[in-house]
């Protein structure tokens, strides 16, 4: 039967417009999610890059992987197999040569006409469709990249899951965010509790030290990361501390990796809170491909581990009996005094340390046991009460201090000490035997209790901690009153220092922590993941005053007479600069990079020794009643510092008037002794 032209036209308009509508229907859907009405939107763009990750996770093994373009995901160029048997080196080289060679192909597609092009380069270039322009080709040849392949690590791990799955889901239900996070410890770690990156980050979650030390024990006898359960209640309040400042679990879910400040500093570029737009058009200087494909690759692993459901049996764990110790005790008396294995015990207990099994400390006060031994629960914990007063201790041993000098190396060190390279890696969590560096303070085992005890008087470096703010006169919220020189911590010579910091574990300057192994992305948080405040210099020179610093601070950290940052910006003398307000800066010897790792660095020290001896455990919610003020509330009801009430409130204005139609989010603080800290306002206002 023929068809006139009208007819076929009329189809065609029918057609275009029921496209049109679909669109529309889609582009609304997007709209609604962005604006909240759907949790984990799923934009077309952001759709290729799932499809992306779900081949990886399901497709190509670790011995394979694409090499594809970093931006347009669904170009990939070709699935490349690596020789098993070699090493990570070799894999390296191997895969550069490929990269190399599609570079070249793609050089040469850019100058030659279509008719020109051999058999290889049409078919690259049909990868791009027919109206690619050269430009856009030499574009491409840039971003060509390797993604080494998961499916069988996202197999192992969803056997390790049937194991932790289902309590996890109960933990992120309790703490009030969604159970699907659940899926996130598949795109981190493959669900290995044990797992260590190169980075520092440890554990189901893969949470770095400082971030991990805002909600649980961090330090070289109790590792609290390394206990899946734990783990879980810290990574559920920090992706609920994100979504509570970012309003979008997309955009919560990027923090979690890229960090708050990170993703809020990307929605004020970008002027909005799409992730499809952000992930787009927002080129942050470390939004770079583990960043950008966070959320693809979450919605990945929820997709893979939701079709792969029910196929692996739940290992259901045998239940032992858990005791509270009430004293400081060594692992072996505990070992030999119940007549159990210490492989069993280490197993269960996968929070302690390995200097607690290796002798050199005790296991904690108070710290609660879990016993692999089945034995009536009231005879065991008399049996543990019978050990404690024959071999516990009143105190944990003591640390000696030794601060690295020109040329020492660690094996030298442990000889001198009479210790081990594997015992000073792990009392300082130092993750390479070769990276030390002069000035570094290291933890040694001392060899008696005495000796320590005058070793750690003699070694304790001069007090440098940073002075809390004191209140002012009026209720207006100043950064810092005093601009003595002893605010300015290991920063003596105006330089940033190229030395870890020693609580820290990791450069507190780096806004995104992404380790490439082996050509896989391993997405791992920075030391001020939980940190909303923007610490990096905006393009017109200027930045935003956070808790804590001064025009001193500024000045120190450029090299330069605070005068002139006073005549600068207009500040009389004896005038404080106020949290909130924009300073501008001048960059003559010192410049943007250097000032903003100072001042990261500055933060990070602050915020590491608050959170070595407390740790957050809840939020509540003050309404704000007239007569408020920020200082009274941080300093005599919550007893919280103002910089961490203001990162639990970013948004609000430090001035003299809040408003009182809004509510203040207070974090609730213990001392890691489990004693609180934080009292609530009725007690406080009643007492």
């Amino acid at each position: 039967m023929k068809i006139s032209a009208l007819t076929r036209n009329i189809i065609r308009t029918a057609v275009g417009l029921v496209l049109i509508s679909i669109s529309a229907l889609i582009s609304c859907g997007a709209a609604q999610a962005a604006a909240g009405g759907v949790p984990f939107p799923r934009p077309p763009e952001i759709e290729k890059a799932v499809d992306f990750w779900t081949r990886i996770y399901s497709e190509v093994d670790s011995n394979s992987g694409f090499i594809h373009d970093s931006r347009a995901l669904d170009i990939i160029y070709e699935v490349y197999p690596l020789p098993v048997n070699a090493s990570p080196k070799k894999q390296h080289r191997i895969i550069q040569k490929r990269i190399r060679h599609f570079q070249q192909l793609l050089s040469k597609i850019a100058q030659k006409s279509d008719e020109k092009l051999s058999r290889e380069e049409r078919w690259v270039k049909r990868l791009w469709g027919s109206k690619v322009s050269p430009s856009q080709i030499r574009s491409a040849a840039k971003r060509i990249r390797f993604q080494r392949g998961q499916s069988d690590r996202m197999r192992q791990g969803l056997k390790r899951a049937a194991t932790y799955e289902k309590r996890i889901r109960k933990i992120l239900r309790d703490k009030g965010v969604p159970e699907r996070l659940a899926a996130l410890p598949h795109v981190e770690s493959s669900y290995n509790p044990k797992v260590k990156s190169k980075a520092g980050a440890a554990g189901l979650w893969q949470i770095m030290p400082a971030t991990g030390r805002r909600y649980l024990r961090v330090n070289n006898v109790v590792d609290e990361r390394l206990d899946p359960y734990k783990a879980t209640t810290a990574a559920a309040q920090l992706l609920k501390h994100n979504y509570a400042v970012l309003k979008s679990w997309p955009l919560a879910i990027t923090a979690y990796n890229h960090g708050l400040s990170g993703v809020r500093r990307a929605v004020r570029k970008t002027g909005t809170m799409d992730i499809e737009t952000i992930i787009q058009k927002y080129n942050g200087r470390a939004f770079k491909f583990a960043s950008r494909n966070f959320y693809a690759a979450f919605l990945a692993a929820y997709d893979v581990s939701t079709s792969q459901q029910g196929k692996f049996k739940e290992k259901k764990g045998v239940s032992f009996p858990i005791v509270a110790l009430n004293a400081y005790m060594p692992a072996a008396a505990i070992i030999e005094g119940l007549g159990i294995n210490e492989q069993d015990l280490k197993d269960k207990n996968p929070d302690l340390g390995a200097t607690v099994w290796g002798g050199e400390k005790y296991i904690p006060k108070s710290y609660r046991l879990r016993i692999p031994i089945k034995r009536d629960a009231s005879l065991l914990q008399t049996q543990v009460a019978a050990l404690e007063k024959r071999l516990g201790h009143a105190k944990q041993v003591p640390d000696l201090l030794y601060r690295v000098r020109r040329g020492d190396n660690l094996s030298g060190i442990a000889q001198r000490h009479d210790t081990s390279i594997k015992t000073l890696l792990a009392m300082n969590n130092l993750r390479s035997r070769h990276r030390i560096n002069a000035g570094q303070l290291l933890r040694i085992p001392p060899a008696d209790e005495v000796a320590a005890a005058v070793y750690v008087a003699a070694s304790l470096p001069a007090d440098d901690s940073v002075a809390q703010t004191q209140r002012e006169p009026a209720s207006v919220v100043v950064a810092q009153l005093s601009e003595a020189d002893s605010l300015f911590v290991s920063e003596k010579d105006g330089r940033a220092s190229d030395a870890k910091d020693p609580v820290a574990g990791t450069p507190p300057d780096m806004d995104e922590a992404v380790v490439e192994e082996n050509e896989t992305v391993v997405m791992v948080q920075s030391d001020l993941s939980a940190d909303p405040a923007d610490y990096l210099v905006a393009e017109d020179g200027t930045i935003e005053v956070q808790v804590g610093e001064t025009l001193g601070h500024y000045a120190h950290w450029l090299n330069l007479p605070t005068q002139k940052l006073r005549v600068l910006n207009g500040v009389r003398h004896g005038q404080h600069v106020i949290v909130g307000q924009r300073m501008r800066l001048v960059f003559a010897a010192e410049n943007t990079k250097a000032f903003e790792s100072k001042r990261k660095k500055f933060h990070a020290r602050i915020q590491n020794r608050f959170f070595k001896n407390h740790h957050i455990v809840d939020v509540r919610d003050h309404p704000l009643t007239d007569g408020d003020n920020l200082w009274e509330l941080s300093t005599e009801t919550y007893r919280v510092p103002l910089w961490l009430l203001r990162q639990y409130n970013p948004d609000l204005t430090f001035d003299s008037v809040l408003s009182l139609s809004s509510s203040l989010r207070v974090p609730v603080v213990q001392l890691n002794d489990g004693s609180a800290m934080t009292q609530s306002a009725t007690a406080k206002k009643s007492s």
